[in-house]
């Protein structure tokens, strides 16, 4: 449609307005920015300078206007939506008010100005219909996708997305399936079978799929989620390959390249995903042999009874004509009420090496990547097979292979993965000495040891807490304990998994503790202190969350958790009554520091000189020890023995308490 012909069609309706909603007074008391636009309609050489040259040039310019094409579409649409003829008119004002912003800023206007009754009789007048007939048409089209909810006045309700627009007023068009066409791209192709996905039980999805179709129920939703790359997605086009059924996901490309944007500053994108959702799937219906795959949906739910009511979501979830595939990589995002509406729900995990290989060695079909270097490249840490896929389809695009295409699938997953912080290998507990238990000092003694002992031996789900001065073993104790069982230990500094974002903190804990769960870990939580402190300290409602959070998820953890603290009196009691177990490590007897001091200097004997100082270095600890060793490693070849009870004696001195400076005691 030309430019003249979509001016001359919001003036018609602009005409109404004036003609038929509007006094005089009411007109002039308008923004003026908005009667400076409605010259638009009429052209730029003229500027009625009255309430009466402004309807009669309106009336001229709108005189015996009838765009064909819209004409056309209206009613084709009212076949699609199912919907009788006479609402054609409505579908022509709804197209005309989506392709102007003049007519929309002008009905935004008379509604931010009251004078919602003066559109409504105005619209009603056009339309040569009573208000309950109109408004039994846009309930229709609003049951049925075509708009939002049922109004006259809110164009935000009635606007439709830029790519149905565009559609509706360039060409006349011939059928549904033609519409369903430019508004709904088919999936590409699934590069994968479900055989590929055999970590994950896919029997279940695919078995209930191909019922719901054959049945043709409704109200079928199933939610995937996962960290990003780990193949949602490709899970999605291979269930519709396995049951050749056509996959839909809708456009978010227009034609020009650019993302489908929000029609209006006041709309959110998630706003017009589910009015397009709604609209999709009232034309899906019509095709049973069909699914359709919504991806980061999570945007949709968080903005929900901000933008659209939680009911209209719900009623999407128990009434979709056609199964949906939702995804997302934020399921923390997504209400306990909306999950409840799924009727499967599917978590993607990493996939570790062994399933990730037949999807590497089929994404590097063609290169001649030799079976070693793939074995080494399926160990890398936190790899995806989208990351696979990426680094293949890189090396065939500028047509590589053999040890060419080696090096650039390398540089691309390294750069890939250091981009997302995720490259760096995870850290490995590396003590400066060799755990000796007999330096170990636990105020609760052997007995206590021993049941620990007993316990780890049989893999109960033990809960032990550590506490005590830094560098007093609680660590190493920890990784002694697990080594001794057999049990892979996850070490996790509790600083590292608090958010800025509310919410996020808990959610990172839980992921902790399920991955452990899922690969059968212990875990230590160090520094636990800065999560679990008392709640009588906290005053945030969110903060008081996490505690709980975290309290939670060690009650219900079923492998043995450590935690280990520097500062036990500040944690909640309620901690300490989640632990079996409360050790305190003390510092080193003088018999213990001397032992040490000979065994990292390689001394056979102590001088007299060492043995008074080190007897009355009561806060040295095993970590102390650990300094000196290290240092030693930085010492030219010479006697370091002097220097490192100075150093000793450098740090005990540290440990002191800080007293008080100018004020002398009063004698008692």
């Amino acid at each position: 449609m030309s430019r003249p012909q979509h001016t001359a069609l919001a003036a018609r309706y602009a005409s109404s307005l004036l003609t038929y909603g509007l006094t005089e007074p009411e007109y002039e008391a308008l923004d003026t920015d908005v009667l400076d636009k409605l010259t638009i309609l009429i052209g730029p050489n003229q500027k009625p300078s009255s309430f009466v040259e402004m309807q009669a040039a309106l009336q001229s310019m709108a005189k015996n206007v009838r765009n064909d094409i819209i004409y056309h579409n209206a009613r084709l649409l009212c076949a699609i939506y199912r919907v009788p003829i006479e609402s054609a008119g409505l579908i022509e004002y709804i197209i005309a008010l989506s392709s102007s912003s003049v007519l929309r800023e002008l009905v935004d206007e008379l509604q931010f100005c009251d004078l919602i009754d003066s559109v409504k009789r105005a619209l009603t007048a056009h339309f040569k219909v009573d208000e309950d007939t109109c408004y039994s048409q846009l309930d229709a089209l609003a049951s049925n996708g075509l708009i939002r909810s049922t109004t006259l006045t809110n164009s935000c309700d009635l606007i439709l997305p830029e790519s149905q627009v565009r559609l509706l007023t360039r060409s006349k068009l011939s059928s549904a399936e033609v519409y369903l066409h430019h508004l709904l791209s088919a999936s590409p192709s699934a590069a994968f079978t479900l055989k590929d996905f055999s970590h994950l039980d896919t029997e279940t999805l695919q078995q209930y799929l191909q019922s719901a179709v054959r049945q043709r129920l409704s109200g079928v939703n199933i939610l995937i989620y996962g960290d990003a790359g780990t193949g949602k997605t490709e899970l999605a086009r291979a269930l519709a390959k396995s049951l050749s059924i056509t996959l839909y996901e809708t456009k978010t490309m227009d034609s020009a390249g650019k993302r489908l944007e929000e029609r209006y500053d006041v709309m959110s994108q998630s706003r017009l995903r589910m009015q397009y959702l709604s609209s999709m799937q009232a034309l899906l219906g019509i095709h049973t042999q069909s699914m359709f795959l919504i991806d980061e949906c999570e945007s949709i739910f968080m903005d929900s009874d901000e933008y659209f009511a939680k009911d209209t979501l719900h009623r999407l979830l128990e009434t979709n004509p056609n199964p949906c595939i939702w995804i997302t990589n934020h399921i923390q995002y997504i209400e306990n009420s909306f999950i409840r509406r799924f009727k499967l729900v599917q978590e993607v995990n990493a996939i570790e090496g062994k399933y990730i290989e037949p999807l590497a060695k089929q994404a590097f079909r063609g290169l001649r990547i030799k079976q070693p270097y793939i074995d080494k490249l399926l160990t890398t840490a936190n790899i995806t097979p989208a990351h696979i896929g990426n680094a293949a389809h890189v090396a065939k695009t500028i047509n590589l292979t053999g040890q060419s295409a080696q090096e650039v699938v390398s540089e691309v997953i390294q750069s890939t993965l250091s981009a997302s912080d995720l490259l760096a290998t995870p850290l490995r507990y590396k003590p400066e000495m060799a755990f000796d238990a007999s330096l170990l000092n636990i105020k609760q003694g052997k007995e206590t040891i021993k049941q620990i002992n007993a316990a780890l031996a049989q893999h109960a789900p033990i809960r032990i807490l550590l506490s005590g001065e830094p560098g007093t073993g609680k660590t190493a104790f920890a990784h002694h304990l697990a080594k001794q069982h057999d049990f892979n230990l996850v070490s996790v500094r509790c600083s590292d998994v608090l958010s800025k974002y509310i919410g996020e903190s808990e959610s990172n804990i839980a992921n902790i503790f399920y991955d452990a769960q899922q690969h059968g870990n212990a875990l230590l939580l160090d520094e636990v202190d800065s999560l679990l402190v008392s709640r009588e300290r906290v005053t945030e409602q969110h903060n008081i969350q996490l505690i709980n959070e975290l309290l939670t998820q060690i009650e219900c953890f079923e492998q043995p958790v450590f935690a280990a603290s520097n500062y036990a009196r500040l944690l909640d009691k309620a901690v300490l009554r989640r632990f079996d177990f409360k050790l305190e490590a003390q510092c080193l007897t003088a018999q213990q520091s001397m032992t040490l001091f000979k065994r990292v200097l390689s001394l056979r004997q102590l001088t007299q000189y060492e043995q008074q100082k080190l007897s009355i270095l009561t806060q040295l600890t095993p970590g102390d020890f650990a300094i000196v060793a290290r240092r030693m490693r930085f010492q030219p070849d010479g006697d370091f023995r002097q220097q490192a009870l100075s150093l000793l004696i450098e740090e005990s001195r540290h440990k002191q308490p800080n007293h008080p400076i100018g004020f002398i005691s009063k004698p008692h």
